[in-house]
């Protein structure tokens, strides 16, 4: 409810991708380290237009900045978080749930295409589902250790694992003629490097119409996926040791 022209809060906040053009970029395209951003917003055409000033956001825009101040407390909160976490609370069975339907998407251009695979596909389906399943587990043994008595070496080594899971999604030579992105989650889109690109090294074997190279992007990101599926429920066996 609300009056005319106010938007509706949602019970949660959306949660989108990041984009591709900005400055998490060199982070999370290249080097694969996790990123966040938030923010807050309304409709209307002002951001970046020439109405985008100091005097709009203070008389129209945000008077009060009090959103501003929100949000640098936010922030804080999250920094507070993440340094003082035991263990990194990373949410991986989520981020499989999401990459799985981003590959479901792209499966569906790749019939359009008339580019299938299906023995490829069913061993990503499978690389998904075993990231899942190692996340939940991950989960539920965190959530009992952090509950018990901890142990620094053993947080340790569960940390160090987790951030080897992530770093697996990460290919050293780089997308096929884009050697500088490096991620096969996400990317910037090479035909708008201000939008991204999900599972950037399939979706562009899909653009290229090129058979064999869409069954090789495939089998190597299954590959990378079950790897990282591995680290996690190496991390997982650091805390119950």
């Amino acid at each position: 409810a609300g009056t005319p022209g106010e938007v509706a809060e949602p019970a949660e906040p959306g949660v989108s991708d990041l984009g591709g053009g900005s400055d998490f970029a060199p982070f999370s395209a290249h080097l694969g380290i996790p990123s966040v951003n938030h923010g807050f917003a309304s409709p209307g055409g002002v951001y970046h237009s020439a109405y985008d000033t100091w005097r709009w956001m203070a008389e129209h825009g945000d008077p009060g900045f009090s959103h501003h101040a929100l949000s640098s407390r936010l922030v804080a909160l999250l920094a507070l978080r993440l340094a003082d976490a035991e263990v990194i609370p990373y949410d991986v069975a989520a981020l499989a749930r999401q990459m799985a339907g981003q590959w479901d998407l792209l499966r569906s251009e790749a019939r359009e295409a008339g580019l299938p695979d299906a023995a490829a596909a069913k061993r990503l389906d499978a690389a998904w589902s075993a990231l899942e399943r190692a996340g939940e587990g991950w989960d539920a043994a965190r959530r009992r250790y952090l509950a018990g008595e901890v142990d620094a070496a053993r947080s340790r080594r569960a940390n160090e694992a987790l951030r080897s899971a992530l770093r697996a999604t990460v290919r050293p030579q780089g997308l096929t003629g884009r050697p500088w992105y490096r991620s096969l989650l996400f990317a910037p889109d090479d035909r708008d490097g201000y939008a991204t690109l999900a599972l950037p090294s399939i979706a562009e074997a899909i653009r290229a119409g090129d058979r064999a190279r869409l069954a090789r992007e495939i089998d190597d990101l299954a590959g990378r996926i079950r790897l990282a599926a591995g680290r996690v429920e190496e991390a997982e066996a650091s805390l119950e040791r």
